[in-house]
């Protein structure tokens, strides 16, 4: 009953970041390069507290990569690959809001 509100919003986290999933791969092999799926250690909890503390302190780690990765791009002069991440980073900076809107951080 805490957590009621967020976890109707945490499907669309999940479509999103699917999303996202699909959209870098597809940047990837347009540079040539070949998507691979390195999945990190996934905690479980029976805490909703704990695993919604997980899910915010991954979307914060997300938000630094992409912003190294944009900067990145930048670089190379890959412009169309920095405005993906960056509407990727947006999605991720609002994530990251519902989360701490809903752990009242």
């Amino acid at each position: 009953p805490e957590y009621d509100a967020i976890s109707k919003e945490l499907l669309v986290h999940a479509t999103e970041e699917h999303t996202h999933a699909v959209a870098l791969s597809e940047q990837i092999a347009f540079l040539g390069g070949v998507p691979g799926h390195d999945v990190a250690q996934v905690h479980v909890s029976d805490d909703s507290t704990i695993m919604l503390e997980q899910d915010l302190a991954g979307e914060l780690d997300a938000i630094a990569r992409y912003k190294e990765r944009i900067a990145q791009a930048e670089m190379l002069g890959e412009y169309g690959l920095r405005r993906a991440l960056e509407d990727i980073l947006i999605t991720e900076e609002e994530h990251a809001r519902d989360l701490q809107a809903s752990l009242r951080k």
